[in-house]
């Protein structure tokens, strides 16, 4: 736990993003997943990258028990992308207006009351400071026919450091947003 709230205490009150070069071990296992074509084992599938898209992307399993990576992958070796989320702290006095015309901004990230528990002088997650990433598909009680996905059902712990690699460079973020039905 120490080491949890180590890396949260870093990597938000850092407040920057973090891209660097792709170590060449962490590119040649990235360049074997997408020439792969897809996953062997898909822990669930049935997603779409884009709204209204195809949902053939599925949560793969198949480096969990020896690299503990899980990614997100579609048919012929395409990847999901980085979406820009908005949520959380809304009218920063840091904004550049980026999230302004956005239609599904929430005044909160899911972990808002972990992140207050931490007591570091933050009260969420502020987009235009925290680099973080959204994982997960999670619906409202009693919504049918969304497709769920739980990372945690998975060991991976809310606010942990996660690692996406996006237009050939290395991106550290903070797991602070899920997906939700709307």
């Amino acid at each position: 736990m120490l080491l949890t709230k180590a890396a949260l205490v870093s990597g938000l009150l850092a407040g920057s993003t973090y891209a660097g070069s792709i170590p060449s071990n962490v590119k040649t296992f990235y360049d074997g997943l997408k020439s792969k074509g897809s996953c062997s084992k898909p822990l669930k599938s049935g997603f779409y990258a884009l709204d209204g898209g195809s949902k053939d992307f599925s949560y793969c399993g198949d480096h969990m028990a020896d690299y503990n990576v899980l990614y997100i992958q579609g048919k012929n070796g395409q990847l999901a992308d980085m979406d820009i989320d908005c949520d959380g702290i809304i009218n920063s006095p840091y904004s550049d207006g980026r999230c302004e015309a956005s239609q599904d901004t929430q005044p909160q990230s899911s972990y808002i009351d972990l992140i207050k528990g931490y007591n570091v002088g933050i009260k969420d997650v502020d987009s235009y400071i925290h680099s973080y990433v959204v994982l997960g598909n999670y619906a409202d009680e009693g919504t049918s026919g969304y497709t769920t996905f739980h990372p945690t059902d998975y060991g991976i712990e809310p606010l942990s450091i996660v690692a996406v690699v996006c237009n050939n460079q290395l991106f550290y973020g903070v797991w602070a947003d899920q997906n939700g039905d709307d």
